[in-house]
C-alpha cells in the first residue's frame, strides 16, 4: 500500500490563507492504498487534537491501516493546526475530499464513495464538511471543481457544539480565535445548521466522556433526524475520550466493526 505524503497543493502561493510564519508543513494526505485495480471506496481520516495538533498514530495510521484491513482504500489527511484558524482546516478538508476523487480512477477508488472519518475536533472537521461541503472558496486549479461532498460522514467523539453549556472549553478559541465570536461559533455547530441534502452519518460517543459531554452527539442525531438525514448513533457506556480504535474499552471497542457494518450495508451499498 502506498504511505507517500501528498501535498494538497502544487506550490504555497496556491494554499489559501498560507502563512510560511507558522513554521507548519503544508497540508497534506497520506494515501493507504490497496495493492491490485480493484475498484474501492475510499475513507478520509481527520486525527484529533483540539486543532492545536494532531493525534496521527492512535487516530490515524491505526484508523487507515484498520479500513485497509476490512477491504476499504483510506487516507489520512494532513491539515493545519493553530495558530491557523478557521476557516483553513475546513479549506484543508475539502480539498483533500476533492483530491481523492480527482486522482479517483487512477487510485483504483470509487469517486462515489469515499468517506470521511474524524475523531474529536477531527469529528467536528468531518461534520463540516458533511455540512458545509459548498461553502465558497478561491479556486485554485482544477481539483477545485471536483465536488467536495462526501458520500458518508463518520463523527468519533466529535466537538459538534462551539455555542452552549456542552461546549469543551477549548474549542471555539482554537476554532475561530479569541475571543470567539458567537455568530461564527453557531455558524460551525453542526447540529445549527444540518441540512436535508447532507450525507449520512455516523456518530459514536461515550457516556463518560468528560471532556467532549456526550451531548454533543446527541444534539446532532437529533437535528439530522428532523432533517431526514440517515444517522446512525451509539453511545457506549464507558470510557474517556481519546480512544482510537478503543481496544481497551469494553462496549465502546465495537465502533468500527459496526461502522465497516454500517459502510457496506448503508453508506457505499
Amino acid at each position: 500500500m502506498s504511505q507517500t505524503s501528498l501535498s494538497l497543493w502544487s506550490s504555497t502561493d496556491l494554499i489559501p490563507l498560507w502563512n510560511p510564519a507558522f513554521g507548519q508543513a503544508p497540508p497534506a494526505l497520506i494515501p493507504f492504498l490497496l495493492p491490485g485495480e480493484n475498484v474501492r471506496p475510499c475513507v478520509l481520516v481527520f486525527p484529533g487534537g483540539g486543532y492545536t495538533c494532531r493525534c496521527e498514530s492512535y487516530e490515524g495510521v491505526e484508523i487507515c491501516e484498520a479500513l485497509n484491513a476490512a477491504g476499504f482504500h483510506a487516507c489520512m489527511v494532513q491539515y493545519r493546526v493553530n495558530p491557523y484558524r478557521h476557516p483553513c482546516m475546513e479549506i484543508d478538508a475539502r480539498r483533500a475530499i476533492r483530491t481523492v476523487r480527482y486522482h479517483a480512477k487512477a487510485w483504483h477508488i470509487d469517486p462515489d464513495a469515499i468517506g470521511t472519518l474524524g475523531f474529536s475536533a477531527g469529528g467536528h472537521l468531518v461534520c463540516m464538511t458533511g455540512l458545509r461541503f459548498d461553502a465558497a472558496e478561491p479556486k485554485t486549479d482544477e481539483i477545485d471543481l471536483v465536488s467536495a461532498r462526501p458520500d458518508s460522514v463518520c463523527a468519533c467523539y466529535a466537538v459538534t457544539m462551539l455555542t452552549g453549556d456542552k461546549v469543551c472549553p477549548t474549542m471555539p478559541e482554537n476554532t475561530v480565535g479569541d475571543p470567539a465570536d458567537p455568530a461564527l461559533c453557531r455558524a460551525l455547530s453542526a447540529p445549527l445548521i444540518a441540512r436535508e441534502n447532507a450525507p449520512p452519518f455516523y456518530i459514536w460517543h461515550t457516556a463518560e466522556d468528560q471532556l467532549v459531554p456526550v451531548e454533543n452527539a446527541l444534539l446532532l442525531a437529533g437535528a439530522l433526524r428532523e432533517k431526514r438525514v440517515p444517522c446512525e448513533l451509539h453511545v457506549f457506556p464507558h470510557g474517556g475520550h481519546g480512544l482510537g480504535l478503543a481496544k481497551a474499552t469494553p462496549t465502546a471497542d465495537q465502533w468500527f466493526g459496526l461502522y465497516v457494518n454500517w459502510l457496506n450495508t448503508c453508506a457505499f451499498k
